[in-house]
């Protein structure tokens, strides 16, 4: 009788590196989400922002202003009421920051939105002051993951 090796054959070797190798071509395009969490994060702080503006305006009876850069949102509100006031105050954010900014996400840009939106006292979002043209659907995107803007209704998702 021949005794066998306690070692493993050739072909146990082979098989365990092909799927070794097929799980490691699946898991590691996975593990490079550092970016599309930063993406998001960026994404929500903006959504969060304009649903901000949008309930700020509405609560304080006041035209809040937002100003959109590809990395950065800043709000402002008129000091006195009414459609059509200029936006002459800094509006601090709910976490007290000044403004969102995607400063410390390189790479990370938001895309298709208007350089300025004004949140109306009565709930809308317009692309002017005094109120007279809505927002039309806008869709923005912040490196692919979308922003939704609904004039009529200040709707932001």
């Amino acid at each position: 009788m021949r005794s066998r090796g306690l070692g493993f054959s050739m072909i146990e070797l082979i098989t365990v590196l092909i799927v070794l190798a097929i799980l490691a071509a699946l898991a590691l395009p996975k593990l490079n989400t550092v970016g599309d969490f930063r993406a998001t994060a960026f994404r929500d702080s903006v959504a969060g922002g304009l649903r901000f503006a949008q309930k700020t305006a509405t609560s304080h009876r006041r035209v809040v202003c937002a100003t959109l850069t590809p990395v950065k949102l800043t709000l402002t509100i008129a000091s006195n009421g009414g459609i059509g006031a200029a936006c002459d105050t800094p509006l601090a954010l709910p976490n007290g920051a000044a403004s969102v900014d995607s400063a410390d996400t390189a790479g990370v840009t938001l895309a298709g939105m208007p350089v300025a939106l004004f949140f109306q006292p009565d709930g809308r979002i317009t692309t002017d002051a005094a109120g007279a043209v809505n927002a039309a659907a806008v869709a923005a995107s912040v490196n692919g993951q979308p922003i939704a803007l609904e004039g009529s209704t200040g709707y932001v998702k």
